[in-house]
């Protein structure tokens, strides 16, 4: 591939299914030499990628645990945080007036689950 400005237009885009393919194949290898670094003398990782579907932590996930390592998805976590310090912090004002108190309260309640 070479460096990132010799990247051909569009590499990144999501209809792009080859170049998309491609970025799976180095984020697994690299997912694959960080599993072999942790077994040999590492004892944490930090696997920095698109992880943003549910497929995708669900492959990395899996990729982990048949190597009995426990991942951590630092990025869900945050992102939850985030969230529930809004739901928390956050002035009525900034709901709907049409939308309920019981609305509010379950919209928080999915954030935190």
């Amino acid at each position: 591939l070479g460096t990132a400005a010799n990247l051909p237009p569009g590499f990144f885009s999501l209809e792009n299914h080859e170049s998309a393919q491609v970025r799976h194949n180095i984020a697994v290898e690299c997912l694959n030499e960080m599993i072999e670094w942790l077994e040999e003398e590492g004892q944490v990782g930090i696997f920095d990628a698109s992880n943003t579907t549910e497929e995708r932590r669900k492959e990395v996930h899996d990729m982990l645990i048949s190597h009995d390592i426990q991942p951590v998805f630092i990025g869900n976590c945050l992102l939850h945080c985030a969230m529930v310090f809004f739901m928390d912090n956050v002035d009525n004002s900034f709901y709907d007036q049409s939308q309920s108190a019981t609305s509010q309260q379950s919209s928080k309640t999915t954030f935190e689950a």
